[in-house]
């Protein structure tokens, strides 16, 4: 019997955006805020804190993050966005 363990995510969409300071003063923007997909937000300021990702690579170091930290629970559909997609 192959028993998996359940995935951590609670919608089948990810949203993952690559933010520096962009959200830290309002938080999630509206156009970001809905119940089909969950955000996974990472941080790039403060090491010691968590979901901490080092500013290298531009968006790419946030995507490549998430990639490394959840390789073997993945969600369905990933969403890799800039912090200001509409720009």
């Amino acid at each position: 019997m192959n028993k998996t363990k359940p995935s951590r995510w609670r919608t089948s969409v990810v949203l993952v955006p690559a933010v520096y300071k962009e959200w830290t003063t309002y938080g999630i923007p509206p156009w970001a805020r809905t119940r089909d997909y969950q955000v996974h937000l990472y941080q790039r300021l403060d090491p010691r804190k968590p979901n901490f990702a080092y500013n290298f690579g531009y968006e790419a170091g946030v995507y490549l993050r998430f990639i490394v930290d959840y390789y073997h629970d993945l969600p369905n559909h990933t969403a890799f966005v800039h912090a200001r997609p509409q720009q």
